[in-house]
C-alpha cells in the first residue's frame, strides 16, 4: 500500500505565500474531499462550473472559531482567503504537485460540549470566486471569443496573469455585458465556442478553443491526441480500476435545435441620448474643490423602440456660453432662471472651471465633473450624445432529427442565446446552421458517460496517476473482460471532472467522469472522425 503525504495551506493573512501565522493545516486534518471540472461528463452538455474543497479539522484548541478572541488566527478567519492542497511524497519519493487551489467560503465549527471539537472548512474554485460579480463593458466589434473572455474577467477583478486560454476559433460580430453576472457572462462566450471554461490545479481559469481537444502536444501533458494513460480490468493491468459504472442519459438527447442568436445593428452617430440641457428641475450645485457624478442611462424611457445600449458614447464637449448650443455641459455661478441668466449676461459662466472624467459601457456612461475653483457652481446644462444600439429580430436558426424523434421522442437541445459570430470558413447564418448541424450529428443518439474509479493507495503507479492526471486528459479504458464485459476496447476518453476523497490523510480514491472521444470530434482527424456527422472543419 502506497502512502502520499500531503500539505493543506490557507493564506490567513491574505497574501498569496502560504507563510502566515497557522498557514500549514495538514496536521489538523481529520479527511478532505475535492472536486473540479463540468456538471456533468458530457463535453458540450456538461457546463463549467466552480470547484469545491472540504476538509475536516480537528478544533479542540479553538484556534478556528472566528470569535475566539484567543486564537492565533483572531480576525483573520475571513471568506476569500486563498486555500490550496498539495502532494509532497509518494512513498519515499519526493514530488511537489498542486492538487487543489481556491478560496475559503465558509468554516462552520461543531463541538460537543465539554468533548470532541472540529471544524468544517469549506472552499470554493476560482468560477465560484467570480460568481455573482456584476460586469459591464463597452461594446466590442469583431472580437474572438478568448478576447472577449478576457475582457469579462477583467471586469470581474480577475487577472489575466492567472488565465491560460486558447484565441478561440469563433470572431464575435458583437459583444458586451451590461450588469451582468460574471459567470454567466463567460458561459454564454463559452458557449458560442463551443469550447470549455474551467480551472486549474494551480487556481487559474483555463478557456479552451472547441479545437483544443485536437491539438498535438508532441506527447506532452498537452497531446489530446496520444493516450497519457491505459485503465483496464485485468488483474495484471499495470493500472487498475475498483468501478466502472456506464450510464446513458437519454435526458442529454437533442434532436431539436433552436440556436436563439443576438444580433445587433447600430444607428445614426452623433444622436442625443440623454439630455438635461437647460432644464429647470436639474441645475446640481457643485461645491468648490468637489466632484459631482452623475450617471447617463441608455435605453431611458424617451429611447426608441429596440434600444439595448450605445455602441459609443461621444466625449462631452464644452459650452462656453449657456445660450451656445454646441456644447454638452455648462456651469453657472447662479442656478438656473432666464432672467437672472440673462441681465449676467455670459460673466458668470464657469464651465471652464470643471474636469470630466467619463466612464463608457453599452447601458451607461459614468460622468464626474471636479469643480477646480474657488467657487461654488451650478451645473446648467448635460447633454450625452453616442450611437445607439438596436437589437435585430433575426429567426432563430432551427434544425431537427426526425429520426432520432421516432426512436426517442422529441427533445430540445437545452442552449441558451449566443453572439452571432462567424469562423474562418463560414459566414454568421452558414456558422449558426453548421453549429446546430453538429449537435444534432453527436447528440440525437444517447452518448455513454464512464465514471471510474481508482484506490490511488494501490501501488505509486496508482498513486502518480492520481496526483497527474487533469480535466480534459485523453485516457484509454478497457473493459472487455469477463470481469466487467461493458465491450470497451481501447475506447479513448477525455475526463470532464474529478472527485478526490482522502480519508485520515492515508486512504485516497479518486473518480473521473470520461466521454468516449469517438461522439465528439469537431474536426475533422483521420482515423478518429466520423465525418458529416459529428465534425466539421475548424
Amino acid at each position: 500500500m502506497t502512502i502520499a503525504s500531503y500539505v493543506v495551506e490557507c493564506a490567513w493573512d491574505g497574501s498569496t505565500v502560504y507563510t502566515g501565522t497557522g498557514s500549514t493545516l495538514s496536521s489538523r486534518v481529520l479527511s478532505m474531499e475535492w472536486d473540479r471540472g463540468r456538471d456533468k461528463g458530457s463535453q458540450y452538455i456538461g457546463r463549467s462550473i466552480a470547484g469545491s474543497l472540504t476538509l475536516r479539522l480537528d478544533n479542540r484548541s479553538g484556534d478556528y472559531n472566528s470569535f475566539n478572541s484567543a486564537s492565533p488566527l483572531y480576525g483573520n478567519i475571513l471568506p476569500g482567503r486563498k486555500v490550496r492542497v498539495r502532494a509532497t511524497a509518494v512513498g519515499a519519493e519526493v514530488v511537489n504537485y498542486t492538487l487543489w487551489t481556491g478560496f475559503l467560503e465558509r468554516i462552520t465549527p461543531s463541538i460537543e460540549v465539554g468533548g470532541w471539537q472540529e471544524v468544517t472548512l469549506e472552499a470554493i474554485g476560482p468560477l465560484g470566486r467570480i460568481s455573482g460579480h456584476e460586469i459591464a463593458t463597452a461594446l466590442a466589434e469583431v472580437v474572438l471569443s478568448g478576447a472577449a473572455l478576457s475582457s469579462a474577467l477583467n471586469e470581474a477583478g480577475w487577472s489575466t496573469t492567472e488565465l491560460f486560454r486558447d484565441l478561440g476559433l469563433s470572431t464575435l460580430q458583437y459583444w458586451y455585458a451590461n450588469n451582468d453576472d460574471a459567470l454567466e457572462a463567460i458561459r454564454q462566450i463559452e458557449e458560442t465556442e463551443l469550447g470549455f471554461i474551467g480551472e486549474g490545479k494551480n487556481g487559474f481559469i483555463t478557456f479552451e478553443a472547441r479545437n483544443h481537444r485536437s491539438l498535438d502536444g508532441s506527447g506532452t501533458s498537452t497531446d489530446h491526441l496520444t493516450s497519457q494513460a491505459t485503465f483496464g480490468d485485468s488483474a495484471t493491468a499495470l493500472l487498475r480500476y475498483t468501478n466502472l459504472t456506464q450510464s446513458d442519459p437519454w435526458a442529454d438527447i437533442a434532436n431539436v435545435v433552436r440556436l436563439k442568436v443576438l444580433a445587433l445593428s447600430t444607428g445614426l452617430t452623433d444622436i442625443t441620448l440623454f439630455n438635461k440641457d437647460r432644464a429647470r428641475s436639474f441645475n446640481p450645485l457643485i461645491e468648490a474643490g468637489t466632484t459631482f457624478s452623475i450617471t447617463a442611462v441608455y435605453p431611458n424611457p424617451s429611447s426608441t423602440a429596440g434600444a439595448i445600449g450605445v455602441g459609443n458614447w461621444i466625449t462631452l464637449a464644452t459650452s462656453l456660453t449657456e445660450q451656445s448650443s454646441g456644447g454638452d455641459y455648462a456651469a453657472h455661478l447662479v442656478s438656473y432662471d432666464a432672467a437672472a441668466l440673462n441681465a449676467a449676461g455670459t460673466n458668470d459662466t464657469m464651465t471652464a472651471a470643471l474636469t470630466v472624467t467619463l466612464t463608457k459601457k453599452v447601458g451607461y456612461m459614468d460622468i464626474a465633473l471636479a469643480n477646480g475653483s474657488a467657487q461654488d457652481v451650478y451645473l446648467t446644462t448635460l447633454r450625452c450624445r453616442g450611437t445607439p444600439l438596436n437589437e435585430v429580430d433575426i429567426p432563430s436558426y432551427f434544425r431537427e432529427d426526425t429520426v432520432s424523434q421516432g426512436i426517442y421522442g422529441k427533445h430540445s437541445w437545452p442552449g441558451g442565446k449566443q453572439w452571432l459570430a462567424v469562423d474562418s470558413v463560414s459566414p454568421a447564418n452558414i456558422y449558426s446552421t453548421r453549429y446546430a448541424q453538429f449537435i444534432l450529428g453527436v447528440f440525437s443518439k444517447p452518448i455513454p458517460v464512464i465514471t471510474m474509479s481508482i484506490s490511488a493507495n494501490t501501488d505509486s503507479n496508482h498513486m502518480t496517476q492520481a496526483f497527474t492526471r487533469d480535466i480534459s486528459d485523453f485516457i484509454t479504458i478497457n473493459a472487455n473482460t469477463v470481469r466487467t464485459q461493458l465491450g470497451f476496447t481501447d475506447e479513448g476518453c477525455f475526463i470532464e471532472r474529478e472527485h478526490h476523497v482522502v480519508k485520515n490523510m492515508t486512504e485516497h480514491w479518486v473518480t473521473w467522469e470520461c466521454s468516449p472521444r469517438r461522439f465528439f470530434n469537431l474536426e475533422f482527424i483521420p482515423g478518429l472522425s466520423y465525418y458529416g456527422q459529428n465534425t466539421q472543419l475548424a
